[in-house]
């Protein structure tokens, strides 16, 4: 009898010795090699890697991990940046101006623009293209670029989503 409760004892002191190790955060992942072959897992392949062909499918997961939005949402649900490294608005919250991140550069070694993220939106505005998220934009009036590193988007009207709405999604290249 005694023996059968000291295993007991040792059976749930090794649960608990696993379930404790099982418990401790960590915040930093090794950093990976450039270069090299990426591998993901979908539901199915996506019909065009043009991030304005994008539908409401599994593809949208592929152009999350291929082009940067201009800020981002970290694990807490805080905004943080992405390819813009800061935002303000204007004092009317009918105006707001990114900042673009001077480290970012496309596949060539370009830096993205201001004009780049100006081209990403007219073209999501342009009825030919039929980007599906489209919608999400009607409050927004214009896009202006005010050097190549900063952009300005003003807004027809204050709305308490101009952040979180659709101006922050992908930016695209006008030359290839």
């Amino acid at each position: 009898m005694r023996a059968r409760a000291m295993g007991g004892w040792l059976t749930l002191a090794a649960v608990f010795f696993l379930v404790l190790s099982g418990c401790s955060r960590s915040d930093k992942y090794p950093m990976g090699e450039s270069g090299g072959t990426l591998t993901i897992g979908t539901l199915s392949e996506p019909a065009s890697l043009n991030p304005l062909r994008l539908s409401f499918t599994a593809s949208s997961d592929i152009h999350e991990k291929l082009f940067l939005r201009l800020h981002n949402f970290d694990r807490d649900m805080n905004i943080v940046a992405g390819l813009a490294g800061s935002w303000k608005f204007s004092e009317d919250f009918r105006e707001l101006t990114y900042q673009l991140r001077k480290d970012i550069k496309w596949s060539d070694g370009q830096p993205v623009t201001a004009e780049d993220v100006k081209y990403t939106f007219e073209m999501m505005r342009d009825p030919a293209v039929k980007y599906a998220r489209a919608g999400a934009l009607q409050f927004v009036d214009r896009v202006e670029v005010v050097n190549p590193q900063a952009v300005k988007f003003i807004f027809n009207k204050v709305y308490s989503d101009e952040l979180f709405d659709k101006i922050g999604r992908a930016s695209c290249r006008e030359r290839v």
